[in-house]
């Protein structure tokens, strides 16, 4: 399979998964994520895949001051489908840089993820041919990033 194939088919199972009508391990998973759902729906933006990971940016449909901000969908490569790993709002502190001007400090509000907010976690959410299925991350992966690391991978 080529990369062109891999984003379309990541795409297609994030659209499956974002546009489940009235989809309650969806909503929970917003939850965790510390990401409130749309007004409207969620729409799919541009995209890229690097390995088993993909990544696109998403919208809402809807008209309102919180439709101008973007969100982060992350999705990996398990069992042969793709799973949604988080779908994060760009931070309101660093927008998305993971670094606060003037002096460039680690964000507090996100973790310097740069989208998110301190009190996201993960909570994987896959389609297969039986609709949704949620399961936890391992607990490893719930933990934040050190925010140096990241200041540096900006850099």
């Amino acid at each position: 399979m080529d990369e062109l194939d891999d984003l379309a088919e990541a795409r297609r199972s994030l659209q499956r998964i974002l546009r489940g009508k009235g989809n309650d391990l969806l909503a929970s998973a917003l939850r965790r994520w510390a990401t409130a759902p749309p007004f409207g729906e969620f729409v799919v933006g541009s995209g890229l895949t690097a390995a088993d990971t993909a990544v696109f940016v998403v919208w809402e449909s809807a008209e309102s001051p919180r439709a101008n901000w973007p969100y982060l969908a992350r999705l990996m490569r398990a069992g042969g489908g793709w799973s949604l790993v988080s779908l994060l709002s760009q931070c309101p502190s660093c927008f998305g840089s993971g670094l606060l001007d003037p002096d460039s400090r680690p964000c507090d509000t996100c973790l310097a993820r740069g989208w998110g907010l301190r009190e996201s976690e993960d909570f994987i959410l896959s389609a297969d041919g039986s609709g949704l299925t949620g399961r936890r991350a391992k607990a490893a992966s719930r933990r934040a990033p050190n925010p140096r690391s990241a200041a540096t991978a900006k850099g």
